[in-house]
């Protein structure tokens, strides 16, 4: 594994140094009044887990990660967290799963990836 050059001697080279365990780092945006679709990072079959690491850099009180049962269409059985910036918080995205943002501002997490089965990227 390499740091970008221009990460190194950053905040963002430490936390790379810190979780060690988890890698493809990456920073993810979500604008106002928006969402991500509901999604598995799966394959659809449980015993594969697939781990991220989400460190909130911006966001606020009506920002959330929601996370649904097997059926999507399950609302009433739905979690949703709010993500308090200056945490760190693991999450399986085994799950079918989601971001919303009710706010006004953008949304912004680092998300690094701990296992993943490769043959699920595009």
């Amino acid at each position: 594994r390499e740091i970008n050059k221009d990460l190194i001697g950053t905040s963002i080279e430490k936390l790379i140094k810190k979780y060690k365990n988890f890698y493809r780092w990456r920073l993810m945006k979500l604008d106002p009044r928006s969402n991500y679709s509901i999604h598995s990072d799966g394959v659809g079959i449980e015993e594969i887990l697939n781990a991220r690491i989400h460190v909130p850099v911006k966001t606020n009180d009506d920002c959330y990660l929601g996370f649904f049962d097997k059926n999507r269409a399950d609302l009433l059985n739905a979690e949703f967290y709010n993500l308090k910036k200056g945490n760190v918080y693991l999450c399986n995205t085994t799950r079918y799963h989601s971001a919303i943002n009710f706010s006004e501002e953008t949304r912004w997490h680092i998300v690094g990836v701990s296992y993943e089965d490769s043959t699920n990227w595009a």
